[in-house]
């Protein structure tokens, strides 16, 4: 009589609840045999050697030309059961697989060991989270999600077996480590689970091992035999529950590992009757494969030749043998166990039925479904879910965690190879000071200057967190903390790979702060960042028992703060579609010549949703724009320094708008028909002030320089940097002052946008601050920020190939203007003026308008009362929009200066070199676009012709609807 075998539940192939595609795959029972009837007739045309032949598995070395033949050749004379890849590339490995598939009358196994995904050993292939990952980011969700993705690669190759998940539970020093999901039962069924129905959900068989337990041995299979002295008791409490956990479910396989287990049998378990058929099958009641570790390892060495152990562990119990030498001479073995009676023919067709029927259901019945297609760009999302789940903190004293977004007495100090997506996303969340290094011994006496810091961050990047990788950092890290570290610095420490290389507690005395990330790639990087700095909650818990102070499920939480984080599309289910359609229309702008490139970014509900960068610095050059370069924001200046500097003051009580010009600056204004002027009625542009005074003409005598007032060098008196090799009396800005005094005023009440006001405005900023404004808006806003690219003359703190230069200007400065202000009244008083003068990106200004949509605050931090924030935003006067500072939108006007689907609520500003910004707090959009339009040309009015800003800002709200 035959066996039964659970069926494995494939109809979920065919109404998948995963979302990874539309499509759907339609499995048509004409397509393939009954089960029943296939295993009869595959078992029919199968000799005995043949039968026997279909549990072995064979390796195969793509870099080995003479491997693949000998593959090829136990295919076709001895119908072998499979093949174990351990690497390659995409195109050898399908190439391979088709060619094995090709030349076997029965469907093979073809399988590989892939406990983070075929990425981990196969090239040009996503990687995807490590099983520590997994564990302490705790969401069985998205496990199965990955898993599900992590089988279509599988699949697209044509991998029908992985040798994974581990479902052993771990100890301190164990050989297997962070390939475990950790060491309580509970975590590693419920990820173990996840793994194997993702998996099986997507046509592809897993396969738990090592049974009966390989998590507290400390000797590696590979090269000797692991000893698991535990006794039964022990046995049953820390190493079988796990397993009789997950087989409850009746789960598909299980490898047994290469083991001695003294209370169970003297020969190893993958050897041992007792083990596969008295403990696993019969008391345990397993039913589905049972699967040999690699026989070719030195485990086993020294009980018997390859022959022999195949055959023993044949006899044990074992369905499939993984890695097999001498194939011919084992089936003889074999077959004389027969004739001696010692193997049955009911268990020998039992053993290939079994085998059969799991290829049944993992390889002929789904050899004709196609692989459905899986959303990368969903896959990635999901990583980061995982990677920003799992972030570990498991000591925080005084709170060295969430990191600041400015302290200037700080350092950061990155040691790895790979570091970048961490560096690179820290510099978006704080101005503290970052260095990278290969390693801890490259670090040397660099760190000398920096001995005065108050807080000190170390974070360690390990290459590939083995044995030998971690026992060189802790030799190396108590070296590097006594000899360079900062003495009297606060330490926070943040580890990227295995947390094993903690076991000592000694460094737990030494680190205020230790957090685990668990592996090194960039979305684990990336998230990371991000949590480390409170723009996404702190959540992670410790999977894994370290020593006596750090035990399982440890883990300090906090929420996020109230500061921009960084995510996906798919977080909001918007259209990759919709976004292709924004760069394309982006990109047409560019080869239109509207500008030569931009940055342009858009956060939506607190998050950075799309942040990109398109064209080039100039029309003729090489270099692309990329989002750390920096652009002139013209206007813009006029909201993110001289109205935030207003605002600010206000909030502590040194200004209000209902005041006078008269009552800040007296001995300025006391005698001029400005000093009456109220600040409410100057910051919403109706004054009466003229749109603006060309003051550097009076500078010019027949279209040249006067030499009274410009110097090609800098001296005491020519103190006051225009543009490159030009210089201006440091005094100048007094006689501008004066003219702008002189200047007649218009109809008061009626509104004309204007620059003149913000001249005052710098002056009543600089007078009660008792400092200028470049100066002052660095330290109470962009420092606070945690800001790195903003501020006034960027040349002193930004390389000038970072910098988009602006206009060819042949009529005053006669120049190209690069890396200073483009506006010629800003440049006239040294590049810092109200209206104009501050450069940065927009990641960077996309922060400073979450702190305006949070009404004031930012990571914590109060920086502007949310009264104040709400006054100057709104609108000042009727039959006027703007608000104080701020434009705001011109409802029913085909003019409004933002896209027809803002709120009324919202605000924001534009600028003459191709800037724009806006804030929606209605909608919770904010809105940043940067270019470089007056490149070479200010007369280029293509932008403003073609309402390409207010376009693109339209197509954001577009997507935001689903339009």
């Amino acid at each position: 009589m035959k066996p039964k075998f659970r069926p494995i539940i494939f109809f979920l192939l065919i109404i998948s609840v995963f979302s990874f595609s539309d499509k759907t795959v339609t499995v048509r029972s004409e397509d393939f045999l009954p089960k029943e009837e296939w295993i009869a007739q595959q078992l029919q045309a199968l000799t005995l050697e043949e039968k026997i032949a279909q549990s072995f598995m064979v390796s195969f070395s793509p870099n080995d030309k003479q491997s693949k033949e000998a593959v090829l050749n136990q295919i076709k004379n001895n119908r072998i059961g499979g093949v174990v890849f351990y690497n390659g590339d995409t195109e050898v490995l399908k190439a391979a697989i088709h060619s094995f598939q090709s030349a076997s009358k029965v469907p093979l196994f073809m399988s590989i060991d892939g406990e983070a995904g075929i990425g981990m050993r196969v090239k040009d292939v996503m990687t995807f989270p490590q099983p520590g990952t997994f564990a302490a980011a705790n969401d069985p969700y998205l496990t199965r999600q990955l898993a599900y993705a992590m089988a279509g690669e599988f699949r697209e190759l044509g991998f029908n077996l992985n040798l994974a998940p581990v479902a052993d539970i771990v100890s301190p020093n164990s050989v297997i480590g962070a390939r475990s999901f950790g060491s309580s039962v509970e975590k590693i069924e419920r990820q173990v689970t996840a793994i194997v129905e993702g998996f099986s959900e997507n046509a592809v068989l897993t396969t738990l091992k090592h049974f009966p337990g390989h998590g507290t041995t400390t000797g590696d299979s590979r090269t000797t035999l692991p000893l698991l002295d535990h006794d039964r008791k022990t046995l049953e409490k820390y190493d079988f529950p796990v397993y009789k956990s997950v087989l409850k479910k009746q789960l598909p396989a299980i490898l047994v590992g290469h083991l001695k287990v003294p209370v169970l049998d003297d020969v190893p378990a993958s050897l041992s009757a007792k083990v596969i058929k008295e403990l696993l099958r019969s008391e345990f009641q397993f039913k589905g494969l049972v699967i040999s570790d690699g026989m070719d390892m030195l485990a086993l060495k020294e009980f018997g030749e390859p022959a022999e152990l195949n055959l023993k562990a044949y006899k044990a119990g074992c369905d499939l043998l993984l890695n097999t030498k001498a194939v011919e001479e084992s089936i003889q073995l074999i077959k004389k166990e027969i004739d001696r009676k010692k193997i049955s023919i009911e268990e020998i067709n039992e053993k290939v039925s079994r085998i059969l029927s799991f290829k049944y259901d993992y390889v002929y019945r789904v050899k004709n479904i196609p692989v459905k297609e899986i959303n990368s760009n969903e896959v990635s999302y999901f990583k980061n879910k995982v990677a920003e789940k799992a972030v570990t903190m498991v000591k925080n004293e005084a709170d060295f965690f969430p990191f600041t977004t400015h302290n200037v007495e700080g350092l950061i100090v990155s040691a790895g190879n790979y570091t970048y997506p961490f560096t690179s996303m820290m510099s978006n969340l704080t101005n503290t000071q970052i260095l990278s290094f290969k390693s801890l011994k490259d670090i040397g006496n660099k760190l000398d200057k920096y001995k005065h810091v108050n807080q000190f961050l170390l974070t360690l990047h390990l290459e590939n967190s083995s044995e030998q990788e971690i026992s060189e950092i802790k030799k190396e890290l108590p070296k590097f903390l006594l000899e360079h570290a900062p003495k009297q610095a606060r330490k926070g420490l943040v580890v990227f790979g295995s947390p094993f290389i903690l076991t000592d507690t000694v460094f737990l005395d030494v680190f205020e702060s230790v957090v685990f990330a668990y592996e090194n790639t960039g979305f684990v990087q990336n998230r990371t960042a991000q949590v480390i700095c409170g723009a996404l909650p702190m959540q992670g818990k410790l999977p894994y028992h370290l020593n006596d102070r750090l035990n399982v499920n440890a883990g300090i939480t906090y929420p996020a703060l109230n500061r921009l984080s960084f995510s996906d599309p798919e977080e909001f289910k918007l259209s990759r579609e919709k976004l292709g359609e924004i760069d394309a229309y982006i990109q047409k702008c560019i080869s239109e010549g509207v500008f030569p490139g931009c940055q342009v970014a858009f956060a939506y509900k607190g998050k950075v949703i799309y942040n990109k960068s398109f064209g080039k610095l100039t029309y003729e050059g090489n270099e692309e724009v990329q989002n750390d370069d920096i652009y002139d924001l013209a206007s813009v200046t006029k909201i993110v320094s001289s109205t935030s500097a207003l605002m600010y003051l206000q909030s502590k009580g040194k200004f209000t708008l209902d005041k006078k010009l008269v009552d800040y600056l007296p001995e300025l204004v006391e005698n001029s028909v400005v000093k009456n002027i109220v600040l409410r009625s100057m910051m919403a542009h109706q004054a009466g002030f003229k749109a603006f005074i060309p003051f550097y003409k009076r500078t010019m005598l027949l279209r040249e320089l006067k030499a009274s007032v410009y110097n090609k060098e800098q001296t005491d008196f020519y103190s006051k940097q225009v543009a490159a090799n030009l210089w201006i009396d440091g005094n100048y800005r007094d006689t501008m002052m004066a003219e702008l005094l002189r200047t007649p005023l218009g109809t008061p009440g009626k509104y004309l946008y204007s620059d003149l006001g913000y001249y005052f405005v710098q002056r009543i900023v600089e007078k009660e601050a008792n400092t200028t404004l470049d100066k002052f808006v660095l330290q109470h806003i962009y420092e606070e920020l945690g800001l790195n690219r903003t501020g006034y003359n960027p040349l002193s703190y930004y390389p000038l190939s970072k910098i988009a230069p602006t206009e060819n200007d042949t009529l005053f400065r006669k120049q190209l203007v690069h890396g200073f202000v483009h506006d010629p009244g800003a440049a006239m008083q040294g590049g810092v003026a109200g209206h104009a003068g501050v450069f940065s990106n927009a990641t960077d200004l996309l922060a400073v308008l979450q702190m305006f949509m949070n009404k004031g605050s930012y990571a914590g931090k109060e920086l502007i009362k949310k009264e104040v924030v709400e006054e100057y935003t709104r609108a000042q006067f009727s039959g006027n929009r703007r608000g104080a500072g701020f434009d705001r939108p011109a409802v029913g006007n085909p003019k409004s200066p933002a896209c027809d689907l803002v709120s009324v609520q919202s605000y924001g500003h534009s600028g003459f070199t191709g800037t724009y910004v806006w804030v929606d707090p209605k909608n919770e959009l904010i809105f940043v676009f940067l270019s470089n339009r007056v490149y070479p040309d200010a007369e280029n009015w293509k932008i403003t012709q073609q309402g390409v800003r207010p376009k693109i800002h339209r197509m954001f709200y577009e997507l935001i609807q689903g339009k």
